[in-house]
């Protein structure tokens, strides 16, 4: 979850900042040479996404053309349909009236006709939603806030280093809102100490966390009870 990012900002700083030796960036643990980066993450915490619940189709409708008999009246689909999303055409450009010209058995997916539909080849046409067309997403976002410490023998070289790491994480900002990953810098401080200079660099993510599945549909509701007295 969060080691996929970090792995991701030590290749973009790693191609940026190529004159940093071998050993220079660690997650967490303080460089073993100078100048380094040390990268930590200080925190994070979920929230409900906009998505929790939200209905989405995923594939277009389905259309089946039927030949007509002149003494069958059910035609069995091929997948089983939404609820009322069915329409029927007969003959094709006529489109008749669910309840009074024709019946769907969703269950069973099949369309009944009233009236056999005379002989005739692919003079009728169903279209509808398949089931499996609906998903429903349930979604999280990730905050979490990021510590990168940029250190230098001075504080010259340190500047230097975390305006190119600053540099390089604003020219990765697209490419990783592109992959659902938002990161900003938030804030900054300056720790000098006898040998080194300590600049602490900020980043705030978000990140969404998407579960997709089949959406369940309600068929039938039956409501039963004692009559009390």
């Amino acid at each position: 979850m969060l080691r996929e990012f970090e792995e991701e900002i030590i290749r973009v700083l790693e191609a940026a900042l190529v004159e940093l030796p071998k050993g220079a960036m660690s997650l967490g643990a303080t460089p073993s040479k100078l100048p380094g980066l040390a990268i930590s993450n200080a925190g994070f915490e979920f929230e409900s996404s906009g998505l929790a619940e939200e209905v989405e189709e995923r594939q277009p409708g389905a259309a089946e053309k039927f030949s007509g008999t002149g003494t069958q009246t059910s035609f069995k689909l091929k997948e089983k349909p939404l609820p009322r999303s069915v329409k029927v055409q007969y003959p094709p450009g006529t489109l008749l009236v669910e309840g009074r010209d024709f019946s769907t058995d969703y269950r069973a997916g099949s369309v009944s006709f009233r009236v056999p539909p005379t002989r005739e080849k692919n003079n009728i046409l169903v279209e509808y939603l398949p089931r499996n067309a609906v998903t429903m997403l349930k979604g999280l976002k990730l905050k979490a806030t990021y510590v990168i410490d940029v250190w230098g023998s001075g504080r010259t070289e340190a500047d230097a280093l975390a305006e190119k790491v600053l540099k390089a994480l604003l020219v990765a900002q697209p490419d990783l809102a592109a992959r659902g990953t938002d990161l900003k810098p938030i804030a900054g401080s300056v720790e000098e100490e006898p040998k080194a200079t300590k600049i602490r660099l900020r980043y705030a993510l978000e990140r969404e966390i998407r579960v997709e599945k089949a959406a369940t549909l309600i068929e039938q509701v039956a409501i039963s009870g004692k009559k009390i007295g």
